[in-house]
């Protein structure tokens, strides 16, 4: 496959909407639902990230992400989050991570939520103060049974203090697989991210596993 050089502009913004949430250079994954944690509960979830970008007819691979998201429950409507990512990037670039901070709002209960997270990428190379993003998230749940629930998002990522910001469109569907979703579950997830002054598509997909101590 060639080197798809069409797709280096999404991919530099791509770059900068990392700061918040997942994985690797455009995919920025969700691993979470509309349901909130009950107030002092705790959720740990591992995962891992595979991300592309695509452009003209040409395809790339860009980067993976191995991370974690710590969730609280704050309160009866409130759920903060934190998030850390290792993003190493392909065709021999300097890996990344990604810091970020985040609090979810029941709009809802157990349907419908706002997650609005910011954060940061550090790494070799990176003008850090440059890279802090915002994401609103609206997120939507709908629960079949305590083993099995989806969740569709849409967000805007908005790289503000970048030199050149471009706000970037992301859809995302997310599942989750459990014996008891109350306790643990198998987050699969596949979203994408567009620019809606280009013509590239980010996309990719998540695994990963959240489980509630």
């Amino acid at each position: 496959m060639r080197r798809c050089m069409s797709c280096r502009p999404l991919y530099a913004a791509a770059v900068a909407a990392t700061a918040v949430s997942l994985a690797g250079c455009i995919h920025l994954a969700d691993q979470q639902s509309a349901r909130l944690l009950e107030p002092g509960e705790t959720e740990i979830t591992p995962s891992f990230s595979s991300v592309s970008v695509s452009h003209e007819g040409d395809s790339e691979h860009v980067a993976d992400g191995y991370g974690v998201r710590l969730g609280y429950g704050a309160g009866e409507a409130v759920e903060l989050r934190a998030t850390y990512e290792r993003i190493t990037v392909s065709n021999g670039g300097d890996d990344l991570d990604l810091w970020g901070l985040g609090a979810k709002f029941s709009l809802a209960e157990d349907v419908l939520a706002l997650y609005a997270p910011i954060g940061f990428l550090t790494g070799s190379g990176v003008a850090t103060a440059e890279t802090w993003t915002i994401a609103p998230t609206l997120l939507a749940t709908w629960r079949a049974s305590q083993s099995f629930e989806v969740s569709p998002s849409v967000k805007g990522i908005y790289p503000f203090a970048a030199e050149f910001p471009e706000l970037l469109l992301g859809f995302h569907l997310g599942a989750a697989f459990s014996t008891d979703l109350d306790r643990w579950a198998i987050r699969p997830e596949f979203g994408a991210t567009i620019n809606p002054g280009d013509e590239g598509t980010g996309w990719g997909w998540t695994l990963g596993f959240s489980v509630r101590p």
